[in-house]
């Protein structure tokens, strides 16, 4: 079922693009320099004909335990806050040794 949302944001017009002899349009350069790393968009038609299109990162599922469990997530956000100012710690190598 599709979802409707309203939107309250001011747009900006960053490109004026035409639909090329196959009918497709073509954003790539305006997409990578607007959203860096991002490959995938949810595309929206508002009911004037105005289409939003909305970034949407996708998070693999053996992954999705940390975004769940909030003191999990809290725990490696501080870490790499610390890491980005130089207080990390070098990893005792042993740790990643395979269990006898």
């Amino acid at each position: 079922m599709p979802q409707t949302i309203q939107i309250t944001e001011s747009f900006t017009e960053v490109a004026t693009k035409s639909i090329d002899e196959r009918k497709r349009l073509s954003i790539g350069e305006v997409a990578h320099s607007i959203f860096k790393g991002i490959s995938r968009f949810r595309i929206f038609q508002g009911a004037d004909g105005d289409v939003l299109l909305r970034p949407v990162v996708e998070i693999p599922a053996k992954e999705l335990w940390l975004y769940k469990n909030k003191k999990a997530l809290k725990m490696v956000e501080q870490g790499l806050q610390e890491s980005a100012k130089g207080k990390g710690k070098k990893l005792n190598q042993s740790l990643l040794a395979p269990e006898e």
